[in-house]
């Protein structure tokens, strides 16, 4: 099979991990690899489009109370930092967004020993 992934980068990442790496994993006949999460405080309230779910590139940093999670917004021209960004987050369909303060779940893209303090 032949897959094409044209459009933005960070589309083009989308494209591989929700797609891409679903299709490897059926037609191998093996389970979709899982990446680590963990539990965060959101530093901003934030919204998001409740018809779908959707991807956030986010930081993570370790602070006192355990681990807090700042989410980048590449529309607003942070696609350098989306790309290097330690985190991201699938949010569940018919999320609305949330609050400051609140725990999220977060996948880790880097090891836990990466994560520096905030």
């Amino acid at each position: 099979p032949v897959v094409d992934l044209p459009g933005p980068t960070l589309a083009a990442y989308y494209g591989c991990e929700w797609c891409l790496q679903a299709i490897t994993a059926r037609i191998l006949g093996i389970p979709r690899r899982l990446r680590p999460t963990v539990t965060a405080k959101a530093s901003a309230t934030s919204g998001s489009v409740p018809k779908m779910a959707n991807i956030g590139r986010c930081d993570l940093f370790r602070s006192e109370d355990g681990y807090e999670v700042r989410f980048h917004n590449f529309k607003a021209g942070e696609l350098a930092e989306c790309m290097v960004s330690n985190a991201q987050r699938i949010s569940p369909v018919g999320e609305a967004g949330w609050q400051e303060g609140d725990l999220l779940e977060v996948e880790l893209l880097r090891g836990e020993e990466f994560i520096e303090e905030a």
